[in-house]
């Protein structure tokens, strides 16, 4: 941890970190000083990654979380508070993606799906709205997807709810200026996270990097840094953006 980082004692929650984009979005920002509270389904991994992160003179904890039971994200806001104090930085992140066609789709596929990538932002927003309100201060980011304007066959629920993000991220964005809160979302495309682990996604990889003129996959950390840069203080008159993170793939 820099003890000049320009996250310094800043308390940030990370929903959906035990992993890809979500966990280097933690460790990126315990690097730049802040006090990180990371959460997921999978204890063992999560509380791995934390052990990482205090060995390097970091903070941290891990909070289990079930993004699908709305109990569970009350109780994680609620947790990192009583932790720590604060709540400076709240990143949205847990997604399930689902490849089906929306004809082949059931009204159980369509309530996991946006339960997971949609209802979870909002509600974890909405309670580190009750924080952040009464500091008069925070952050929203939201970890969306090109697909939120670029939508792709066979990931229509998926499309689907990021497109719902992006006017959650610009609603919160206008609801919250005055006092002194801040939305913004990044969106990536094709990044090297465990799908990839999957061989039956290394068609679907290899097809995706023949279309992003720069030639390769992006990778968690990359988007890490954008990250870090939307939550920091330089980025204090930006508000509702949309930062696109892919390679060239949707120009």
């Amino acid at each position: 941890m820099s003890d000049a980082g320009i996250l310094k004692n800043k308390v940030a929650v990370v929903v959906g970190s035990t992993s890809g984009i979500g966990e280097a979005i933690a460790r990126e920002f315990s690097a730049q000083g802040a006090k990180v509270v990371l959460s997921g389904r999978r204890t063992e991994r999560g509380q791995s990654i934390v052990d990482e992160i205090l060995a390097a003179g970091g903070e941290a904890v891990f909070i289990r979380t079930d993004v699908s039971v709305p109990v569970d994200i009350e109780r994680l806001i609620a947790s990192s508070v009583s932790r720590f104090g604060a709540l400076d930085i709240l990143v949205n992140n847990a997604a399930l993606e689902l490849t089906r066609p929306l004809a082949e789709c059931t009204a159980e596929d369509f309530d996991r799906v946006i339960n997971t990538n949609l209802r979870s932002y909002f509600l974890a927003s909405v309670h580190a709205l009750k924080i952040m309100t009464q500091q008069r201060r925070g952050v929203i980011l939201n970890v969306n997807s090109v697909t939120a304007e670029h939508p792709a066959p066979g990931i229509g629920l998926y499309s689907m709810a990021k497109g719902a993000v992006r006017q959650l991220t610009r609603t919160l964005a206008l609801e919250n200026a005055h006092l002194g809160i801040r939305a913004n979302e990044i969106n990536p495309g094709l990044i090297q996270t465990e799908i990839f682990n999957d061989p039956t996604a290394a068609k679907v990889a290899e097809f995706g990097v023949s279309q992003t003129p720069i030639g390769r996959i992006g990778t968690p950390e990359e988007c890490a840094k954008a990250a870090l840069y939307l939550v920091s203080d330089d980025a204090g008159f930006t508000t509702g953006a949309s930062l696109v993170i892919d390679g060239g793939l949707t120009i």
